[in-house]
């Protein structure tokens, strides 16, 4: 299976978004429409409600059948979709279709590396011991500061109700997904599963 073309809800309005994920449908991937995004900060993804169309095994297929979605919904026009775009595509095809803006951005991916080195990973370090413990050390402080540090919990109206060890354990507490809590917390969404979320202290 390659991916899958879905479609996001609002429960509050019923306004909807089509888009297509390569990927598997528990991956945490929800979707890159502007629209639709700045509608997740505003209503909260609990307001939301995501149904698969289909199940996708070619990823030119997958692209030509969220093509038909968005066509047999006239998406990009209807004011009940948050689709901003009649073509599918994302990225360099629709954003940065000069040459020159593309070149830009695949040297800076290339490098990117560089400029903010990933602390758990290797990639463009030798493998020396030294260099091992130093990434052993980064991934440990960022993992104190990411996956371990302590979460509180509230009501929608700001009152404590609980704390928790860290992101995973809270979001078992409430049989969610930890990424969502931790959009939370960065003010991506408004809330999560019904409450809000920070980071104690």
């Amino acid at each position: 299976m390659v991916g899958f073309v879905y479609i996001w809800t609002n429960k509050i309005n019923n306004k909807q978004y089509i888009g297509s994920h390569i990927g598997t449908e528990n991956d945490n991937y929800l979707g890159s429409g502007k629209a639709f995004n700045r509608a997740i900060k505003k209503y909260g993804i609990d307001n939301f409600e995501r149904t698969i169309l289909e199940f996708v095994e070619d990823n030119n297929v997958l692209r030509e059948r969220e093509q038909y979605y968005i066509d047999i919904n006239d998406a990009a026009n209807n004011k009940m979709f948050y689709n901003m775009k009649s073509k599918v595509g994302g990225g360099f095809e629709h954003i940065n279709n000069a040459l020159n803006h593309k070149q830009a951005n695949i040297d800076r991916l290339k490098t990117r590396w560089k400029e903010k080195p990933h602390p758990r990973g290797m990639l463009g370090k030798k493998h020396t011991k030294e260099n091992m413990e130093k990434t052993k050390a980064g991934w440990k402080n960022w993992a104190k500061k990411n996956l371990l540090r302590p979460v509180e919990k509230y009501t929608i109206d700001d009152l404590f109700l609980e704390e928790y060890e860290s992101i995973s354990i809270a979001a078992k507490s409430v049989n969610g997904n930890a990424s969502n809590i931790k959009y939370t917390i960065e003010g991506k969404f408004k809330h999560a599963y019904g409450y809000k979320w920070k980071y104690k202290g």
